[in-house]
């Protein structure tokens, strides 16, 4: 006999659980269709003042206590239908259950709300503002844009364990329909698998909600430098892939070398120097990059002021083009002993390449410099620091110039070498 034996449950308490749950699913679908219908966003109108207070209120409301009630009422929801330690016999509660679902109703509700006040105008249509958004607050679109992105990267499993849960009611109680499997008199074995199955889903599914809810509450707490932070991070961890995928690109050509023929080696002393002389670029970025989010034991040499959705977006599209541009790069560079009588356009495809390249580094360091402040080292007197990094930002950027200058170079001398060896009659 149990320890402890299942309460009494009254036969509609079940169903009405379920009913519970439903609406709350057809809620999450509701909020994964989210549309902006305010009409100062829809227009473009600037806001005034007390709209953006009314907007950081809600904001705040989200951060502060929606987001974390959310969180609560899942958790309490697990253990009122006592599933959270997977017992073989759980004793739930439907009545504690019933009032914590028209909990999360409620806060479904505000949030929805909430939510479509602060999504950004076209938010399907990831439409960036043309002028800039300062009078909205610092970063305001892509900050709202963002948050309901993650919003929805949240909705998505939630609204799978609400299916669960609804799944795991009809075939505890037998409650009959087309959301729980139906078992005969003898197939007890095969029911419980299935219990314990849906059981195990919704603990699963209850802590990924829960941690995605939590990423998101330190996500929106972020300061508007923590965010383009976040960017360069992330290119940082790119461009480090790429210098070690270089690398081995390097090797496997040092390993074809063994074999050639004598009057291919320059040919291909020529390719590794040319593959070579992408390195200094990929690490340059990377400094580059260092020094916006700053090294593990050192804080940034300035800090970024006046930032907008706009200038956001430029440093976060400009970052993306450098590495594909890198990547394209280490691509065609390594393909180039293939190109056969194609050489010539081959090498300019990657001439052009190289100016596209040189183009989004001219574009990315430009917002940069604009955007920078300087520190202050008192109440009144700002930071020799500043000035200093200053200095280091057009040495940096002559660096990356020079780099390109000499990327440019070795492409040539191995189209000439390549031409010498393979085409000598091309005129």
């Amino acid at each position: 006999m149990d320890a402890n034996p299942p309460m009494e449950t009254s036969a509609s308490e079940p169903l009405r659980l379920v009913e519970a749950l439903r609406s709350l699913s057809w809620e999450c679908w509701g909020m994964l269709r989210l549309e902006d219908n305010i009409s100062a966003h829809s227009l473009g109108l600037v806001l005034s003042t007390e709209e953006i207070e009314t907007q950081k209120a809600l904001l705040a409301q989200v951060q502060t206590q929606l987001l974390p009630s959310l969180d609560t009422q899942l958790a309490d929801l697990l253990e009122s239908l006592d599933l959270s330690a997977s017992a073989t016999h759980p004793n739930p509660d439907f009545h504690d259950a019933l009032g914590i679902t028209s909990g999360i109703h409620s806060t479904f509700q505000t949030l929805r709300s909430c939510m479509t006040f602060l999504a950004p105008p076209h938010i399907y249509d990831y439409i960036v503002p043309l002028n800039d958004d300062e009078d909205r607050g610092a970063v305001k679109t892509f900050r709202n844009q963002n948050i309901l992105v993650d919003f929805w990267d949240v909705t998505t499993p939630l609204r799978q364990l609400l299916q669960e849960y609804d799944q795991l009611i009809h075939l505890e109680y037998h409650l009959g329909g087309n959301q729980g499997q139906d078992f005969e008199d003898n197939d007890e074995a095969d029911e419980e698998t299935a219990l314990l199955k849906h059981r195990s889903e919704i603990i699963r599914l209850t802590a990924n909600v829960r941690g995605g809810i939590k990423d998101l509450i330190r996500w929106s707490y972020r300061s508007d430098f923590q965010l383009i932070q976040d960017g360069m991070e992330l290119y940082k961890g790119w461009l480090n892939n790429d210098l070690a995928k270089i690398h081995e690109m390097i090797i496997a050509i040092e390993g074809r070398n063994l074999n050639v023929p004598q009057n291919e080696i320059k040919l291909h002393q020529d390719h590794l120097k040319l593959m070579r002389s992408i390195i200094p670029l990929i690490k340059l970025l990377r400094l580059f990059f260092n020094k916006i989010t700053g090294t593990p034991r050192s804080k940034p040499e300035f800090i970024l002021g006046n930032v907008n959705s706009k200038e956001y977006f430029i440093l976060e599209t400009t970052g993306q083009q450098l590495e594909e541009s890198i990547r394209q790069l280490m691509s065609f560079c390594a393909a180039l002993p293939e190109a056969g009588r194609e050489i010539h356009k081959k090498t300019d495809e990657i001439e052009k390449e190289i100016r596209n390249l040189g183009e989004a580094i001219s574009r990315i360091l430009i917002s940069v410099s604009f955007l920078i402040l300087p520190l202050r080292s008192g109440p009144e007197q700002p930071s020799s620091g500043s000035s200093i990094f200053k200095t280091n930002f057009q040495e940096l950027k002559y660096a990356l110039f020079e780099a390109q200058g000499e990327l440019r170079d070795a492409l040539f001398a191995y189209s000439w070498s390549y031409a010498r060896v393979f085409l000598p009659n091309n005129p």
